[in-house]
């Protein structure tokens, strides 16, 4: 896996949310934008490795990288956000149920309410032998849907792969005070094979376990944590400190340069009126 590659995406993927973030910060008429910022690395190595076109992928409202690793332009994804009536979806989907690959079944804003519907299109996979991946927070396997879920996709053997984006909080509250069992715990319940990686395994590492699990997952269900760190706050509107996250990214200079090019591309789609 190509090291800088993976860095121009981060930058990609950190311009356009900063982007965003100027345009709607303290903005009456604005969108509440949650960022995929601390979560680039799951849409960049899943959309590399995985054969996209023959997927049902089930997100949740932290989807922008995802997005971009499909090969979505800042543009379409921008006149989305902006509620743009000529956009793919009308304008309707906004900043968190944005359907803008064929791939993608549902992006939803309702906290694992992507689950159940994931459970469906496995159904649905095991005659058509599709893959189904189901993405979702930390905070969505406390819900009720989720072990409801877990049953039926062990019981029935169903062809998934969950991929749980770990930053260990829900909103503003820390996952050890919402939960008696880790994560991996829960799976482990009803009989499903679960991978645990972090920013510090390596791509060679991670990579060789997401081929794996795609793999197994086309005949059973299997699960991938992600240990990851959210950057910044739950949503813009409670964002103080942009300052902070950029410096988490120790960018160079070069990478500076490359930052601000794409982050005033952005802008400037922001600010035309379509």
């Amino acid at each position: 896996m190509n090291n800088i590659k993976y860095r121009n995406f981060q930058l990609s993927v950190v311009a356009l949310e900063f982007a965003l973030y100027s345009y709607y910060y303290n903005k009456e008429k604005g969108r509440n934008i949650h960022s995929s910022i601390g979560h680039e690395i799951t849409a960049y190595l899943l959309t590399s490795i995985l054969n996209v076109e023959d997927a049902s992928l089930m997100l949740y409202y932290r989807s922008h990288a995802w997005l971009l690793g499909l090969g979505i332009s800042f543009k379409e994804i921008i006149n989305e956000i902006k509620g743009n009536k000529n956009s793919l979806q009308k304008g309707q989907g906004g900043t968190m149920n944005l359907f803008l690959h064929p791939s993608i079944i549902d992006c939803n804003s309702i906290i694992g309410a992507q689950i159940p519907i994931a459970v469906g299109a496995a159904f649905a996979n095991k005659t058509l032998k599709k893959q189904t991946i189901c993405v979702l927070g930390d905070g969505a396997t406390n819900t009720g849907v989720f072990f409801e879920s877990l049953n039926i996709v062990s019981l029935y053997k169903l062809p998934i792969l969950f991929i749980i984006e770990n930053n260990e909080i829900a909103i503003n509250t820390s996952y050890s005070k919402t939960s008696a069992i880790d994560i991996k715990a829960k799976f482990e319940l009803f009989s499903i094979t679960c991978f645990e990686v972090s920013l510090n395994s390596g791509f060679e590492t991670t990579s060789s376990i997401i081929s794996d699990a795609i793999v197994l997952s086309k005949t059973r269900p299997v699960s991938i944590i992600f240990q990851l760190e959210r950057i910044g706050a739950h949503t813009v509107s409670m964002e103080r400190n942009f300052d902070e996250i950029i410096n988490k990214y120790n960018l160079s200079a070069n990478e500076k340069l490359k930052f601000n090019v794409i982050y005033e591309e952005c802008k400037t789609l922001l600010n035309t009126e379509d």
